[in-house]
């Protein structure tokens, strides 16, 4: 330390302002360089994040999403049999399926998973928990599935033989789940989990309506809150795509959450818990509104100046029949695989096509299953092409 004094007299001529003068100097470029550095790790980080999407984004684009291609789902259909079908399916994608009409969606929901494994694995430690946060669907499609199995009285083999596993949800919990003589008996088995709350107001909702739809709409506003809380986490940098996706998102399922729960009468009070804010065209205080509407039709002409009134009014006219509810769903699908496709253009080299990768293979499949189904049971093909979501009706 003395040494470093003697320095800095020797520089100052030992003149005391002078002195103080250098110092300062020294403590400013000490600042300076400390936020250049600081700046630079930064961006060091963004490049470094783009960089490790490089692969990830690659595999997604050389993979593609033939599921959701019009042109290929046309010629799946035009396969004329479920056999042949098949049989276009392994040759175009590797993917082997078993002949077997029951085990068919577990199939593909198995396959789907490991899909989504593969993805996941590949993933920068910054997107992560948004892919994690939207993997919850997986687990949240199986607990409706058994929400709606022992609402019409399935017992415990039956589930069990339905049930793919998925996150928390293993055969051995859904085969317990459907030994309870009650609902409220089979939802125990999430006590102490993420979705406990099922055993709130969802459940006092679901013996006042006799209808499971309030516990449906808890789990998907749980799923898409979920989603939306990942997003926001992300830095700022890389952050966009992932909250223009979950944006949109939380607009739609407020949607479908409108329209149901307008639908079957639910009570606008439980409603106003299951609607998050943050949507992307929908604020907080126009859903207060929405929730205000006593039919579907009033609610839609409510929409004007958010867009999905154009994207809601084709399915409008055969409401109040009950497939006017899917033409609903549909209709919202085939936006958000309109949105993906704008979103992917938009973010090329980091969430964008992760993105639209990981929302399409689920539609895709969900497209596989409406197809192999429709050949197996002799549906017309225009009555099959009616329920799926693909780009070209997206565009």
């Amino acid at each position: 330390m003395d040494e470093y004094s003697f320095l800095l007299e020797e520089i100052s001529g030992g003149d005391p302002v002078t002195l103080l003068l250098i110092i300062a100097g020294l403590l400013a470029f000490s600042g300076v360089v400390f936020f250049v550095l600081a700046g630079c790790a930064g961006y060091l980080t963004t490049i470094l994040t783009i960089a490790a999407s490089a692969y990830p984004v690659a595999r997604a684009k050389a993979a593609g999403i033939p599921w959701i291609q019009g042109e290929i789902l046309d010629d799946l259909i035009d396969a004329g049999s479920h056999a042949e079908a098949l049989g276009k399916i392994q040759a175009d994608s590797g993917m082997v399926l078993r002949n077997t009409g029951d085990g068919m969606e577990q199939q593909l929901e198995e396959e789907e998973l490991d899909q989504y494994r593969t993805l996941l694995s590949s993933l920068p430690p910054d997107f992560i928990p948004f892919f994690e946060a939207y993997g919850l669907r997986h687990e949240i499609r199986m607990i409706k599935r058994m929400i709606r199995m022992h609402h019409h009285g399935s017992g415990p083999d039956e589930t069990e033989e339905k049930i793919t596993p998925a996150g928390i949800i293993t055969a051995e919990l859904a085969a317990r789940f459907a030994t309870g003589t009650t609902m409220d008996d089979a939802l125990q088995v999430f006590r102490g989990t993420t979705y406990e709350f099922l055993l709130t107001e969802p459940l006092l909702q679901y013996h006042q309506t006799d209808t499971i739809l309030p516990l449906e709409i808890a789990l998907d506003t749980f799923g898409a809150e979920r989603v939306q809380h990942a997003g926001a986490l992300i830095r700022t940098p890389l952050a966009a795509p992932f909250r223009d996706y979950a944006g949109t998102l939380i607009d739609l399922q407020n949607l479908r959450t409108l329209i149901r729960a307008k639908h079957a009468a639910i009570e606008p009070s439980f409603i106003g818990h299951c609607l998050p804010d943050g949507g992307r065209r929908i604020p907080g205080w126009r859903l207060l509104q929405l929730n205000e509407m006593m039919t579907v039709p009033d609610l839609v002409s409510q929409l004007a100046g958010t867009g999905y009134d154009q994207v809601l009014q084709p399915a409008l006219a055969g409401y109040p029949d009950l497939s006017t509810l899917v033409g609903f769903d549909l209709a919202l699908d085939r936006f958000l695989l309109g949105e993906l496709g704008r979103i992917s253009q938009i973010y090329p080299f980091t969430g964008g096509p992760l993105i639209r990768f990981m929302v399409g293979k689920e539609y895709g499949f969900r497209n596989l299953q409406v197809i192999l189904t429709g050949l197996a049971e002799k549906v017309s093909p225009d009555d099959i092409r009616a329920l799926l979501v693909s780009e070209r009706r997206a565009a």
